[in-house]
């Protein structure tokens, strides 16, 4: 058995997540939350969508794909976000809807279930972390199976390849992918979607890999927030795997190994695309570390960090995984951390 197989690592993705409406009994059935809706391993990732699919064509009622195309610049909710909603009023999706915005999703799906005519339409929705309900735009089309493209998509992701996916946002819409060449002209560096002459695009990427070597406090904490994250979380073994092949959405994290095999390890990391490579040690060790590699002729020696994190003041196992897995998403995403705080004009007081 594979080190990362082991069950006892493996969090348990199946628990319901817990969820409480007021006078939840007066709610009826059809809108009240679901074990799946609400389940850990939900999230928006293309074949988490793909199996929900799955769910609702087992029910044998009628239902509709509703995606997320347009929204406030400050909002919470992730454009490409989907709903799968059911003639009969079930849902299941990848973000909460308040009880009238479900209704009304509801309501708009059945119109276009009865026409079998795909739509857009504007909801107006309360954002999870805002006050005021505000206008998002979603598409609406009928939906049987796997929107066309969509297997092909799946398929490269399930080899480590991104891509780009257009809907058409006509009354019997299209889905397609893009060709490789074509994805830097239509979507900018770090955006994942845009909506350009009647077509929603969206970039899909692999889910984020994390490897680590080590058995300690920090490397423990590391996992589980990964799983938080849904990250796929691996322990690197040199005997079965090598770090050369490690892909760019990918990320490796020593820790407390001995010079001679962290060497060893990042020396062939350093030969692949690795998007992040990362050693958890004293600015001593780095400084060894880098003089070794340097001494050896590695190649681009400057891509390790070490000591590993962003420097939050923690010095605690929990806190050192904690700005240890903020760099690493951070660089995976090609961002740069920054805070996130209104400033300037942009600042306004809160209204009583």
């Amino acid at each position: 058995m594979r080190q990362w197989d082991d069950p006892s690592i493996v969090a348990d993705t199946t628990k319901e997540r817990k969820f409480s409406f007021q006078h939840r009994e007066q709610i009826p059935q059809m809108f009240r939350p679901s074990m799946l809706e609400y389940a850990e391993s939900m999230s928006s990732l293309p074949h988490v969508v793909a199996e929900l699919f799955q769910v609702m064509a087992d029910r044998q009622v009628p239902f509709a794909l509703v995606t997320l195309i347009l929204a406030p610049r400050h909002t919470s909710r992730r454009l490409g976000a989907r709903w799968l909603v059911a003639e009969d009023g079930f849902l299941l999706g990848t973000l909460d809807l308040d009880l009238h915005t479900r209704q009304e999703l509801w309501q708009e799906t059945r119109k276009t279930l009865q026409t079998a005519k795909a739509r857009v339409h504007q909801l107006q929705a309360a954002d999870p972390l805002g006050q005021e309900p505000e206008p998002y735009t979603v598409f609406i089309e009928p939906a049987e199976q796997l929107p066309g493209g969509w297997a092909q998509g799946l398929q490269q992701l399930q080899n480590r390849q991104s891509c780009v996916l257009v809907t058409e946002l006509d009354d019997h819409p299209r889905h397609f992918l893009l060709a490789p060449d074509q994805h830097a002209d239509l979507l900018q560096h770090g955006t994942s979607t845009a909506l350009i002459s009647g077509m929603f695009l969206e970039r899909w990427e692999p889910q984020i890999q994390v490897h680590v070597v080590g058995e300690d406090r920090v490397i423990s904490h590391l996992w589980h927030l990964g799983e938080l994250l849904e990250y796929q979380m691996f322990r690197l073994d040199l005997q079965q795997h090598d770090p050369a092949l490690l892909d760019a959405r990918s990320a490796l994290v020593v820790s407390h190994a001995e010079l001679d095999w962290t060497l060893e390890v990042l020396q062939q990391a350093l030969q692949g695309p690795a998007g992040h490579l990362a050693v958890v040690c004293n600015l001593g060790r780095s400084r060894q570390l880098k003089a070794e590699l340097q001494r050896l002729g590695a190649s681009r020696p400057e891509r390790i960090h070490a000591p590993a994190g962003l420097n939050l003041g923690l010095q605690t196992p929990a806190g050192i995984a904690l700005s240890i897995m903020a760099e690493l998403t951070a660089a995976l995403h090609h961002q740069d951390p920054h805070s996130l705080n209104l400033e300037g004009l942009d600042w306004q007081p809160f209204q009583h």
